[in-house]
Order: C-alpha cells, then structure tokens, then sequence
C-alpha cells in the first residue's frame, strides 16, 4: 500500500476487489486468504472512522448558524 492516505472511493473499491477475489477464487492459499481477509477488516475500520468522522462534521455545520 502506498504512503498516501487513499480516499472513501479508493477504499471502497479496494475492498470490492477483495470480496470479488473470494468469490472468485477457487483455489486459493490460506495465507494469501488470511491476509486479504485481514486488510477487509483493515478497510471496513477505515470506512467506519470516515463515515464517523464526516457524520461529526456534518452536525458541526448544524449546530453553527
């Protein structure tokens, strides 16, 4: 993964294609498996904390008149 701090798309998009290579996969290696279900889980923490923290934002811009 690069150094750059990937936005809610490229986030979204790089879990899509975890989920499409478990569906897809027919015969896979655990350890490659693990790993991917590791950086799922990776992903989904990320999109939480954004989705969280723009949730914040948007009921700071409420509270302000």
């Amino acid at each position: 993964m690069s150094s750059k701090k990937k936005n809610y798309k490229e986030l979204q998009q790089e879990l899509n294609e975890i989920l499409q290579w478990f569906s897809n996969e027919e015969d896979f290696s655990l350890d490659v498996a693990v790993e991917k279900y590791q950086r799922g889980n990776e992903i989904i923490n990320e999109l939480t904390q954004y989705l969280s923290d723009t949730k914040n934002v948007i009921k700071q811009m409420k509270i302000k008149p």
